[in-house]
């Protein structure tokens, strides 16, 4: 189970709140790397020595302190710095996507949160029976 979170970076734009964040990893480096590929024994022995850290990276999307978007990727290697370092370097280019499908996840969110409300409020409001494109109308930071 991941927790103990490490905040590395934070964008505020208006309501919407980018966190970017990690984590050590609890998978064995044996299972998340091919031995034929990599060096396991140095690589623990890397983590050992804090030299490197196997470490979980986490987009959130929040609005108004409310996650309404979030996307992962473990077993990330901060190799030779601190997953601070490696987040700044976009993790070996995985960064992008991250950000992306938090993204997308937030604007999905906000879909289904308005479907919602819409329901609810149905019987006292007037509302059009077209939705929305919210991408239109919610500004995502990149």
């Amino acid at each position: 189970m991941l927790h103990n979170w490490t905040e590395a970076s934070r964008r505020v734009t208006g309501h919407v709140t980018e966190v970017v964040s990690w984590c050590v990893e609890d998978t064995p480096l044996d299972t998340a790397f091919d031995e034929d590929e990599h060096d396991i024994p140095a690589m623990v022995n890397r983590i050992n020595n804090y030299t490197d850290t196997h470490y979980v990276v986490r987009v959130q999307i929040l609005v108004d302190n409310h996650v309404f978007g979030e996307s992962q990727l473990g077993s990330c290697y901060a190799y030779d710095c601190t997953p601070e370092e490696d987040i700044a370097n976009h993790v070996g280019g995985y960064l992008p996507q991250l950000i992306d499908e938090a993204n997308q996840e937030s604007l999905e969110a906000f879909g289904q949160t308005a479907k919602i409300l819409a329901k609810l409020l149905a019987p006292t409001v007037d509302i059009p029976s077209t939705v929305v494109n919210l991408k239109d109308h919610v500004v995502i930071p990149r």
